[in-house]
C-alpha cells in the first residue's frame, strides 16, 4: 500500500546563514492527510575535532561531546566539554557548531539518534535538551495536515565555528525577523548567481539541446575555476602585472622588446595584445 507521498530534500549553501537543507513534502492523495514528521541531520561534528583526530579516535572523540538545545528558538549547540588534549593544562572549547530550523514549527526536539527507532516503530519521542557522550544529531518532529495536491516546506541550517557573540546574534535574528525563510532563499539565489557570474567569466555557460553535456560543461569548469582561478577582470590585461611576468619570465625577450612593452597602453584586451605582439619585428 502507498501512501501517496513525496518528499525531496537538497543540500544547499548560503553566504550569510551556514549550510541548508531543504526539505518538501506533497500530497499526491485526493483526500486532506494528517502527517507526523521527523526530519534533521545526524553525525554533526562540533568545534575542535580535526580530520585526523576524527578519522584516529572518533570514539574517544565522542565521549568529549556536548549537545544542549536553546528550546525558546530551537536551536542546538554541539560543542565540546574541553578540547580533546593529553597535556596537563586547561583548554576550554569555546566555540561550536549551531543548527536551527524554520519553515515549520516543530512540537519537539532531539539532539541525538537514540530515539529514531522509536519513532519508526510508532512510539512517542521526547524533546531532548542536554545530551553528553554521543555523537550530535538535530532532528524536528511535529504534526501538520495536507490538502489533496499541497505542499509543505522547511529549512535546517547550520553554520560552524561559532563563539557566544555568534549565538547571541543568532538568538537575536531569529526572535526578531519576520519572514526569515524569505530571506534565506534570496540569500542562497544570491550566491547562485554569484557562482554563475564566476563560471560565466570562465566561459562555462552553454546552452544545447543535450541537458546532461551542458550540466556537465559547467561542472567540469566550475572545478578548474576552483583549482586555477578566473582572471581578474576578464580579458583584461594590466600592462605592469604583464611586463612583470615577461621580465621574470624571459630576461632576454624582455630587454630586446623594452621599448615595445613599455609603450603599451596601461590597461589592453588580450586580444589586442596578442595582435600588437604578432606585429612585433
Amino acid at each position: 500500500m502507498t501512501l501517496k507521498l513525496t518528499f525531496q530534500y537538497s543540500w544547499l549553501t548560503s553566504e550569510k546563514y551556514g549550510i541548508v537543507k531543504r526539505s518538501k513534502l506533497i500530497n499526491n492523495n485526493e483526500t486532506e492527510i494528517e502527517i507526523e514528521y521527523l526530519d534533521g541531520i545526524q553525525n554533526i561534528l562540533p568545534y575542535g575535532i580535526d580530520q585526523q583526530f576524527q578519522n584516529a579516535f572518533s570514539t574517544l572523540a565522542d565521549g568529549y561531546k556536548k549537545n544542549e538545545l536553546i528550546k525558546e528558538v530551537g536551536i542546538g549547540v554541539f560543542s565540546l566539554s574541553s578540547i580533546p588534549s593529553d597535556k596537563a593544562e586547561p583548554s576550554e572549547s569555546l566555540k561550536a557548531t549551531t543548527v536551527w530550523s524554520t519553515g515549520i514549527k516543530p512540537k519537539k526536539y532531539l539532539l541525538s539518534s537514540t530515539q529514531l527507532n522509536d519513532f519508526r516503530n510508532g512510539k512517542t519521542v521526547e524533546t531532548e535538551h542536554d545530551v553528553k557522550g554521543r555523537r550530535g544529531a538535530y532532528f524536528i518532529n511535529g504534526n501538520l495536515s495536507l490538502k489533496p495536491d499541497k505542499s509543505e516546506e522547511w529549512y535546517i541550517i547550520a553554520e560552524i565555528n561559532q563563539d557566544s557573540s555568534d549565538l547571541t546574534e543568532l538568538i537575536y535574528h531569529i526572535k526578531n525577523n519576520d519572514g526569515l525563510t524569505k530571506k534565506i532563499i534570496t540569500d542562497i539565489s544570491a550566491g547562485t548567481e554569484e557562482l554563475k557570474k564566476i563560471v560565466a567569466k570562465a566561459d562555462g555557460l552553454q546552452l544545447t539541446q543535450d541537458k546532461l553535456g551542458t550540466s556537465r560543461h559547467f561542472a567540469n569548469t566550475l572545478f578548474n575555476v576552483m583549482r586555477g582561478g578566473i582572471f581578474l577582470d576578464s580579458y583584461t590585461i594590466d600592462k605592469k602585472d604583464f611586463l612583470q611576468f615577461v621580465q621574470s619570465s624571459n630576461s632576454r625577450v624582455f630587454e630586446k622588446n623594452e621599448k615595445f612593452l613599455n609603450e603599451l597602453d596601461n590597461e589592453i584586451e588580450y586580444s589586442e595584445l596578442v595582435q600588437q605582439v604578432s606585429e612585433v619585428k
